[in-house]
């Protein structure tokens, strides 16, 4: 598996990148707060004279929390005194009560810096509008987590030119990887790597402690994949339930989903011409597993004649009802945990 010499987007902080140059550690204490600051700095680069990150600034509150006393997590926010792109300085913030010490980092990075903060030198695409960002932090056991985010605020929009890409993952990565247990990690858009990296102007790629780690194509299928082995983990996942199921329990056939320029390569690969509608679903193998369904599980779907304008949640029986009344079914996305369905999504397409 290639690396891509971009340490820069991996992590600032790794004690040498893709440069003979050693990297430089210094620490500050802001004027202004009583947060000390430890910066990791990467020799620069780039020359590039794009615009720093935004550096808006919150209330220094993060909605629907409750610190707990003790604990502290650290997190990374771009130091906008430097001119190289990637470098970071850390902030200590309160671990969160009902969170993992990754999932309150997060979240706390996702609510962008205090006014505090901002004055002591921290900028960031994220701010209080991009609050609630963070969908889920999936562990899992190999030491890889997945990072599932929605655009709130439009923060990806903003983090489409070189610079503040750069400045967003090397957030990201500083923040996630700061624990030792996190050996690699995956960002998602709305459960799609590759949606999320096309607007920073690269395919999906995943990074560990060394750096960026390109992949091949079909572990740039969306959700968790579609080479899962002979069970399925928790996670996402793309495919068919054929008609005949019930409210216990369904049969999957799991399928890749491609977008983006993972979906025309994989119709290059298959012989198809390029997807008009950018994705391309790739089911070749024909496996059904059966799943039980949780009781409390919830159906995203399209009732009136797949109007993708007429989406409502019900239960599953509502949704197995209306979809027999409908006469055909859409491919699907499924939430399980513990080979359990908590939820599922109907995906439209044109």
């Amino acid at each position: 598996m290639t690396r891509a010499c971009l340490v820069l987007l991996a992590l600032v902080l790794t004690v040498t990148a893709c440069s003979d140059s050693d990297s430089v550690v210094t620490v500050a204490t802001s004027s202004t707060s009583s947060t000390s600051t430890t910066t990791t700095e990467t020799p620069s680069t780039t020359g590039s004279t794009e615009p720093g990150p935004d550096t808006t600034v919150d209330d220094g509150t993060t909605p629907d929390t409750v610190p707990l006393d003790g604990g502290a997590v650290s997190v990374f926010f771009s130091d906008v005194d430097d001119t190289d792109c990637s470098r970071v300085a850390a902030w200590a913030r309160p671990e969160l009560a009902e969170m993992t010490a990754l999932e309150a980092a997060l979240t706390h990075l996702i609510a962008g810096p205090t006014e505090d903060e901002v004055a002591g030198g921290a900028g960031s695409v994220f701010s209080v509008a991009t609050a609630g960002s963070l969908v889920r932090v999936t562990e899992e056991g190999s030491g890889r987590v997945i990072v599932d985010l929605r655009d709130l605020g439009g923060w990806l929009g903003r983090s489409s030119a070189s610079c503040s890409s750069f400045a967003l993952l090397a957030q990201l990565n500083a923040t996630v990887l700061e624990f030792p247990d996190v050996e690699r990690v995956r960002y998602e858009l709305d459960g799609h790597c590759e949606v999320l990296f096309n607007t920073l102007q690269h395919e999906c790629i995943e990074f560990d402690r060394v750096g960026a780690i390109e992949l091949p194509l079909v572990e740039r299928a969306g959700g968790s994949g579609c080479t899962p082995g002979d069970s399925l983990g928790d996670g996402r996942w793309y495919g068919l339930v054929p008609d005949g199921f019930s409210t216990q329990s369904l049969d999957f056939d799991l399928a890749c989903w491609f977008l983006g320029a993972a979906a025309a390569e994989a119709a290059a690969e298959d012989g198809e011409e390029s997807p008009p509608n950018g994705y391309h679903v790739r089911n070749t193998v024909a496996n059904l597993r059966t799943l039980a369904i949780h009781p409390s599980a919830t159906v995203l779907w399209y009732p009136d004649g797949g109007d993708p304008n007429t989406s409502v949640e019900t239960d599953v029986a509502a949704w197995l009802a209306g979809r027999e009344e409908r006469g055909f079914g859409f491919g699907v996305w499924i939430d399980t945990t513990d080979e359990t369905v908590i939820r599922i999504v109907e995906e439209w397409v044109p």
